[in-house]
């Protein structure tokens, strides 16, 4: 009876105590994205956090968003985006949300992304990769720049000069405005506090911007990590950097030799009568045309990699995104509408 009693009580205290224990440990994330306009990756997300201990770490899957952010602009329409937080205990809780596109620019930039990135995925396939390493890691104000805000100071170090400091340790208070949040140290190594222009060492009340020798305000390097041996690349998201061979170099390469081979080595064989067409040794002023051969193979070079082809088409993806080449050869498209 005595131990029917016992099991009781501990089965009461039991239902009382899990239920408390799981709200005080509960620590979530919910993160909602809002599209303010038409345009293409002007996605803005902001996390919500519920429970945990700040200060607070956020992880996002985009490799140009630094982990002091909980709120980011410039997202991808109709992609997947992610964010795992960490707190100051340790402890994780992951967000993800999608969002649909509306206008008719991001349903374009919405489906040709993904075939330009499975094209990509296919022929800069890495048939020999490593991950990228290095001896240092320079330190520098989140989001500086991209705020212009002159109020942004070092507010005091944290770590002497020349302490040695642990991955994601906080080593210095920046102030913003009076907010104020810590710099965190990226990999195991020594501290090293950077000097300015003028030789003396970065120190509190700082800004952490500069002018440099352009006249262009940018980022000023607070400290470097310098690491006992080489460590992996991290990207402002903490990911990994890698390098390697991708299999389009192999094939150009392949192609090459190839082609070196059945036409048996021009390039080394008609090396000299090159240099003689390019300085104009067989050019006759007698002969009709006002094109010289020298003219003739420029001409030909810019109308294959300048920017009336490879370079222009580059630069409109870049900016504008994949649906920029619709417009690039719409033009061309109207000599297509009198055979449809």
């Amino acid at each position: 009876m005595k131990i029917l009693s016992y099991l009781s009580k501990l089965f009461v205290i039991s239902l009382i105590a899990i239920p408390a224990y799981g709200q005080s440990g509960d620590f979530t994330a919910t993160l909602d994205l809002r599209n303010p306009s038409g345009a293409i990756d002007d996605i803005i997300g902001e996390v919500e956090l519920h429970g945990g201990e700040g200060p607070f770490i956020y992880i996002w899957n985009q490799q140009d968003v630094t982990i002091y952010e909980d709120s980011v602009g410039g997202l991808p329409e109709g992609k997947l985006v992610s964010v795992k937080v960490i707190d100051a205990e340790g402890d994780t809780a992951y967000a993800e949300n999608q969002l649909r596109v509306n206008s008719f620019s991001e349903r374009v930039n919405r489906y040709a992304k993904p075939a330009v990135n499975a094209l990509q995925t296919v022929l800069f396939a890495n048939i020999w990769s490593d991950t990228v390493k290095v001896e240092k890691y320079e330190l520098t104000a989140p989001n500086a720049i991209k705020y212009k805000n002159h109020h942004y100071i070092l507010k005091k170090w944290l770590v002497e000069d020349g302490a040695t400091v642990e991955h994601l340790q906080p080593v210095a208070i920046l102030s913003d405005n009076g907010n104020t949040f810590e710099l965190l140290a990226i990999g195991n190594g020594k501290l090293v506090y950077e000097s300015k222009d003028d030789g003396e060492k970065v120190g509190a009340g700082d800004p952490v911007t500069r002018i440099n020798r352009r006249g262009n305000e940018t980022d000023q390097v607070l400290a470097q990590v310098k690491y006992g041996h080489p460590e992996p690349f991290l990207f402002k998201n903490l990911s990994t950097r890698s390098q390697g061979v991708p299999l389009i170099v192999a094939w150009l390469f392949l192609g090459a030799l190839f082609f070196t081979l059945k036409m048996r080595f021009p390039q080394i064989k008609g090396f000299r009568h090159a240099i003689s067409l390019i300085r104009g040794v067989f050019d006759d002023p007698e002969d009709k045309g006002e094109v010289s051969h020298f003219q003739a193979l420029v001409t030909a070079l810019s109308a294959t990699i300048g920017l009336g082809n490879i370079a222009g088409v580059a630069i409109a993806i870049s900016m504008g995104g994949p649906g920029a080449s619709f417009g690039l050869y719409w033009p061309d498209c109207w000599g297509w509408l009198p055979n449809l």
